[in-house]
This record gives C-alpha cells, sequence and structure tokens, in this order.
C-alpha cells in the first residue's frame, strides 16, 4: 500500500469517527427526551383514562344492546336496531328473496345503506356522554372534599367610588380604573 491509500484510510477512519459521534449524541438526546416524556409528563393518568374509557364503552355497548335496545326494538318491531336498512339497488339477480340482514342483502349483490349501525353509534355516543359526564361530576364533589378552602379576601380593601372594585387601602389611585382616592402627598422641595 502506498502512502496515499493509508492517508485515505486514516480520513475515512475520522470522517466514520464523527459519524458515529454524532448518532452517539443524537440517540442520547433521544434517551434523555423520552425519559423526560415518561416520567415528567402525566402519562399515568392519560394511561388509565384510556384504559377506563375502554372499559366504559364496553360497559355501555352491553347496557345498549341488552338493556336500552330490546324496549327499542318492540317500537320499532325488529330485534334488533343494527338490522334496520334500506335497499338502494336491488341485487343485479332478480330475485324475489326477503332480506332479514344487511349482509344478506350485501351477499345477494344488494347496495344498501345499514341506518340501524349508525342509530346504534348515536346511541352509544349519548350513553358513553351521559356515562362521563356522571363521572366527571362524582370526581368533582369527591375531590372537592380534599381540597383546602380557598384563602378568603384580603380585608385590607375598599371598594372603589368610580368601578366598585377592591382596592388596596393604602393604594391612592384604583388600578381597575385609575380614579383617584385620596390625593397623594406632595412633599416640599428642600431648597
Amino acid at each position: 500500500m502506498s502512502d496515499r491509500d493509508l492517508l485515505l484510510e486514516q480520513d475515512e477512519r475520522d470522517v466514520l469517527k464523527q459519524t458515529v459521534g454524532r448518532a452517539r449524541k443524537k440517540v442520547s438526546s433521544f434517551a434523555s427526551g423520552y425519559s423526560k416524556f415518561l416520567f415528567s409528563t402525566n402519562l399515568m393518568p392519560l394511561a388509565v383514562g384510556v384504559i377506563l374509557g375502554g372499559a366504559i364503552t364496553n360497559m355501555v355497548n352491553a347496557f345498549s344492546s341488552s338493556v336500552l335496545m330490546p324496549p327499542i326494538s318492540l317500537l320499532i318491531g325488529d330485534n334488533n336496531l343494527v338490522n334496520q336498512f334500506v335497499i338502494l339497488r336491488d341485487p343485479p339477480v332478480n330475485t324475489t328473496a326477503v332480506f332479514h340482514t344487511p349482509q344478506q342483502a350485501k351477499d345477494a349483490g344488494a347496495i344498501v345503506m345499514p341506518y340501524g349501525v349508525f342509530l346504534q353509534a348515536v346511541i352509544n355516543f349519548f350513553i358513553v356522554g351521559l356515562c362521563l359526564y356522571v363521572i366527571v361530576g362524582l370526581w368533582s364533589r369527591y375531590s372537592e372534599k380534599f381540597h383546602a378552602p380557598a384563602a378568603p379576601p384580603a380585608t385590607n380593601t375598599d371598594p372603589c367610588p368610580a368601578c366598585l372594585k377592591p382596592v388596596d387601602k393604602e393604594a391612592y389611585r384604583c388600578s381597575n380604573c385609575t380614579f383617584w382616592i385620596k390625593e397623594y402627598p406632595v412633599k416640599p422641595i428642600k431648597q
């Protein structure tokens, strides 16, 4: 090998060392940012909220399908709201079959609009919203019991004669409307 080849190899090594050094810094920066994200943000409350949201959704779906939907099904005359659909275009094969589910109509080649699925989703949405409203209301009442009461307002204030906002008793002007409350003392200039 010539000296020139050794010199090129040395330059390539230097470039490789610099590249590896930059990569280490980036990985280290990423790792420190990720650890800050994990331990300094509200990740645990978020995870608990997502898990509880999934549990509430399952509970609401069960309530909706087993408790709420049977009376609604009596009103609409079908045993399942999800099976409500409209045939937009008949199947290409001339058939006189009666379809009881949207899937049966789709399998026959008809174009259907299964509006029952949408109505079921709307009902579930409102039930989930109601459940969350009740949970948040209970949580706020429960958490208020354990918080310290707010400090009483400072008694070192009087209402401003102009705007009636509280103003410190020692103030000369109202900080809200700049009304002069009392005269500013003028000290004589010594000569």
